[in-house]
């Protein structure tokens, strides 16, 4: 007997090896029917579709997206055909659709426990597709959303969701409420904010990073030959945090230019219209300077809708990479761009871009590799010099170094290596000023070493979600980006700084959420030193989604499969890593 066509969706968690086991005699039932009655094998393979052929069919359209592939194992009896995918998303997006009060609440994110405070909070950003067009004209640029919220249990869909035999969605299921765009009206006389006080922000974790690194510059010093870990791996193992891996859901693009005021009120109003249908009255929202510096002002003019709910964050990825073009502007001229192109480490114009802060990774590392070097001169130096001043063998002693070298460095026990390392730090601080009142040079690159440092430290609070951290970071990163020439941060940091002080005041709870790391993302929890900034999470997720393989780029540019991509990439994304697992 032909099994009967499928009327609804799988659950993403139906997607498994044991309901694959369960469906064995279908299969067997399949192959049976192509050796015996090769003529019935085209129509049983079209009326058959178990979890196994969806689950397959899904992963393939998520990561290779090519028809002929798909509906060639089609033929074969092993996944379900393209046309079925089709309606298989075209139904989860249609029942995506149904807004609750004009309000899109996307897969993945549940209404807020005020115990367990899974509070949501979101990333705004530019997305530009740059299609290539004759004019050069008409090319898209539209606003992405992303929304953040503690995984609390994996995410599934609705058992009861009806299965369409519509291929694609219609122009009346596109005709939602929530991409019309809001008209946002300008005061006559242009908003201030506050006075600016009480920006510093007072933490031991400043001092207490400094000393770790410290710890990691020696024990990459001790043996050249076997180097020890890097920078990454050390602080992975030392690290402890506790912060919880993310759902990342993602919401329609708002179709019009995402540095306009209408676009940005829009978004924050449709975010702010979320929260408090999830029963959570303030949301703080993350956008880079371009977005951030426009939506503060739409704050200050406090608008009835906006009032007391919203509080922008300035993107983290954005600072850094302001704060290494500026390190880049400030040291590129002194040898530092020498340094790095004939070494043969980095082509000349990626050089030049590095130091200009264009790419992300490649300007850490550049810096990293940079300070390791001179810290190993200085080191050299430092032992040169201890040598030659009358000091305790506790001092000079390389026990407590070569114990941590050795692997018995652990977070429990790293607290009482640095206290019995007191004095190596003290000897070296004396070491650095004597250095520095005898020699400009010396102390010229003494104050690159201190910008890296103060860039390892920001990194340190990103990835472990430690906010006191970063905000001290971030009051010292003003210096830098006045000096390279990043006047527009240098103009808005303090706000920012101001309004994440004020927090703690105006809304404690929010404040709080914060402090347990959630001003960054955890995507996943393979190790705990692996938190992004939100701005990264919106970028290595949605935008990167729509430019990759199986994106939108260079596949589509009509509005209805554009929300149908919208609405279902993530759970496609777990129908495809549910069946990567099995």
């Amino acid at each position: 007997m032909l099994a009967n066509k499928r009327k609804t969706v799988p659950l993403i968690s139906e997607i498994s090896e044991e309901t694959f086991e369960s469906q064995v005699p279908d299969l067997l039932l399949l192959f049976s029917s192509w050796v015996i009655y090769n003529e019935d094998y085209k129509f049983l393979s079209k009326s058959c579709s178990n979890n196994l052929q969806i689950g397959l069919g899904l992963y393939l359209y998520n990561n290779v997206r090519s028809k002929k592939v798909i509906d060639l194992l089609h033929n074969m009896g092993v996944s379900c055909s393209y046309n079925d995918i089709r309606s298989l998303i075209t139904s989860l997006a249609k029942n995506a659709v149904k807004t609750e009060n004009h309000i899109y609440v996307p897969y993945g994110i549940q209404s807020v426990d005020q115990e367990k405070k899974n509070y949501i909070h979101s990333s705004i950003d530019n997305f530009d597709l740059n299609e290539e067009t004759l004019s050069g004209k008409d090319t898209t640029h539209s606003m992405a959303l992303v929304v953040f919220q503690e995984k609390l249990e994996d995410l599934d869909v609705d058992g009861k969701i009806p299965k369409e035999s519509k291929y694609s969605l219609s122009m009346e299921d596109v005709d939602i409420p929530f991409q019309k765009i809001e008209r946002y009206y300008n005061p006559n006389k242009r908003p201030e904010p506050d006075r600016l006080d009480n920006l510093q922000c007072s933490t031991t974790e400043h001092e207490y990073s400094r000393k770790v690194n410290f710890v990691w510059r020696f024990l990459r010093h001790l043996d050249k030959e076997k180097p020890f870990l890097g920078w990454t791996e050390y602080h992975d193992v030392l690290s402890t945090s506790s912060v919880k891996v993310a759902q990342i859901a993602y919401l329609p693009f708002l179709n019009n230019p995402p540095t306009d005021c209408d676009t940005i009120y829009t978004s924050m109003l449709r975010l702010v219209e979320l929260a408090e249908h999830l029963n959570q009255h303030h949301i703080i929202i993350t956008a880079d300077l371009a977005i951030y510096s426009k939506a503060q002002e739409i704050l200050w003019n406090k608008p009835a809708r906006l009032d007391g709910k919203v509080t922008l964050q300035l993107g983290g990825m954005h600072l850094c990479l302001a704060f290494l073009a500026s390190i880049g502007f400030l040291y590129k001229d002194s040898g530092l761009y020498d340094m790095l192109v004939e070494t043969e480490i980095y082509a000349p114009n990626t050089c030049k871009q590095i130091l200009e802060g264009k790419h992300y990774s490649r300007s850490i590392r550049s810096l990293i590799l940079t300070s390791d070097a001179l810290t190993r001169l200085l080191i050299d130096s430092f032992y040169e010099w201890m040598e030659k001043e009358p000091l305790d063998e506790e001092v000079l002693s390389h026990d407590i170094l070569q114990d941590l070298k050795d692997g018995k460095f652990r977070k429990s026990a790293l607290d009482t290596y640095l206290n019995a390392l007191n004095p190596l730090f003290e000897k070296m601080k004396e070491f650095e000023n004597i250095g520095s009142k005898s020699s400009p040079t010396f102390s010229y690159w003494l104050s690159f070493l201190d910008s890296v440092n103060l860039l390892l430290d920001y990194q340190s609070a990103e990835r472990n979600g430690s906010f006191q951290l970063h905000l001290k970071c971030v009051f010292e990163m003003l210096p830098y980006l006045k000096a390279g020439g990043r006047h527009l941060y240098a103009k808005w940091v303090p706000i920012y700084l101001k309004d994440m002080n004020q927090l703690k005041l105006t809304q404690p709870e929010m404040y709080d959420y914060l402090e347990r790391g959630n001003f960054v993302v955890k995507k996943t929890n393979e190790k705990t030193f692996n938190c992004v900034a939100s701005d990264m999470a919106l970028e290595q997720s949605i935008n990167r989604d729509c430019k990759s393989s199986s994106g939108v780029v260079g596949f589509t540019r009509k509005p209805t499969a554009l929300l149908r991509w919208m609405m279902t990439r993530h759970i496609v994304g777990s129908y495809s890593q549910n069946f990567e697992g099995v």
